[in-house]
């Protein structure tokens, strides 16, 4: 694991600090030699209570803790409060599912039919969708479809399934089928002139089209969508604000994903990956030098067991996964953003602190080694720097108070 900005600023803090005590050590000796060597002893004593890594010490954990409790107001949860650390400093978010950013809920929009006469093939349709609903959530939304337009079920036989194309139902010594541009080429079927404007408008919506033909001629047309997530775009144009890039690796087609990552504006688009996959994807962006969060929903435990510099759930927490994770409430997506707000809050917090620290430890040492004798006639003296140190744990823990009260 990589060094994180507390631990190099406390090993550089103590470089510096055992620097300042062998100097102001020297220097009692040099001015008086042995008959200051007890002068010499209680300025290095000063140095050594001065820069008692109390505040400095402190000020990480404080600054953390009061972000994670201000985080937590917001049902913004995590494994622990170094997750603010690792979320202040990344800047490339990973997708796994396209419906993290939709409702989940997929509805026929839109139908066109050849003829009046052909909605006749309705109960044919419906029969067969209710057959394969089971093995698609497209199939159970055109099952929906069909049922609240009136159709009813008839006997089936025979239906062959396609993976990434469609079903096909023979009856009769006809082939009823139903499928994506794939299917329509299987059976060379060519779309009705009309068809092709209504056609021409659901592309320029990212429609996602189901044609629906009986041997060579194509019966009918259905627009299906999965709503965006009224939050989404917002969300992500919100994120590549604060410089963010956004890759949705999903193991969805390229139509589907397609239709979501263009109408939220995503520009880093791989589909039909595995878990496997999208774990090769991460480590080849951290080999970049990216700061990676990879963002899974509750219903994705793969996505969730995949190692990234930050796992951010969609959900409650729920035991195993790898990594430091940071959970959101499932339904509000607009959380991420402030969680980014909160963790660099408290960076910014930490930092301040560290300086407060710093400050008042130096002040301590040139108060209570001697080292201004000549100007304000104070010898050496440990009280000065324990003041000091304690002046400045005051002055961190109520900085850290004031941003839990402003958060």
């Amino acid at each position: 694991m990589k060094k994180q900005t507390t631990t190099t600023a406390g090993t550089t803090y103590v470089g510096i600090s055992a620097a300042i005590a062998v100097f102001v050590f020297l220097y009692w000796m040099l001015i008086g030699g042995l008959d200051f060597l007890g002068m010499a002893v209680l300025a290095l004593l000063s140095v050594v209570v001065a820069v008692f890594p109390l505040s400095l010490g402190l000020a990480a954990p404080i600054a953390l803790k009061a972000g994670q409790e201000a985080a937590a107001k917001r049902h913004i949860l995590m494994d622990d409060a170094s997750v603010l650390e690792r979320l202040s400093s990344i800047d490339t978010l990973v997708l796994s599912q396209t419906g993290i950013l939709t409702q989940g809920s997929l509805n026929v929009v839109d139908s066109y039919w050849a003829t009046e006469a052909n909605v006749q093939y309705l109960d044919m349709l419906y029969s067969t969708q209710m057959y394969t609903r089971f093995q698609h959530p497209m199939a159970a939304t055109i099952v929906k479809w069909l049922k609240d337009s009136g159709a009813t079920y008839i006997n089936c036989e025979n239906i062959e399934i396609i993976f990434d194309v469609g079903s096909v139902t023979r009856k009769d010594g006809k082939a009823y089928w139903l499928g994506n541009r794939k299917m329509v080429d299987h059976f060379q079927a060519s779309v009705p002139s009309a068809m092709q404007k209504r056609l021409f408008r659901w592309k320029e919506r990212n429609y996602f089209i189901a044609y629906y033909g009986i041997n060579r001629t194509i019966v009918a047309s259905l627009a299906i969508a999965d709503h965006i997530r009224p939050e989404a775009k917002q969300v992500i144009n919100i994120l590549k604000r604060q410089g963010w890039d956004i890759h949705l690796v999903t193991s969805m087609t390229e139509v589907g994903a397609r239709m979501v990552a263009n109408e939220i504006g995503i520009e880093h688009l791989r589909t039909t990956v595995s878990p496997e996959g999208r774990q090769k994807y991460i480590d080849a962006l951290q080999r970049m030098g990216k700061k990676v969060a990879l963002l899974s929903g509750n219903f994705d435990d793969k996505s969730r067991s995949l190692s990234a510099d930050l796992n951010i759930c969609l959900g409650e927490p729920a035991e195993g996964g790898k990594g430091d994770r940071l959970f959101l409430p499932a339904s509000d997506l607009k959380l991420l953003p402030e969680a980014l707000r909160i963790a660099r809050g408290s960076m910014r917090l930490l930092r301040n602190d560290q300086y407060i620290a710093i400050a008042f430890s130096l002040a301590g040492i040139l108060l209570s080694t001697g080292l201004l004798f000549y100007f304000n006639g104070l010898l050496p003296n440990p009280l000065w720097a324990l003041a000091a140190t304690f002046g400045s744990l005051v002055v961190v823990s109520l900085s850290s108070l004031r941003f839990k009260l402003l958060r």
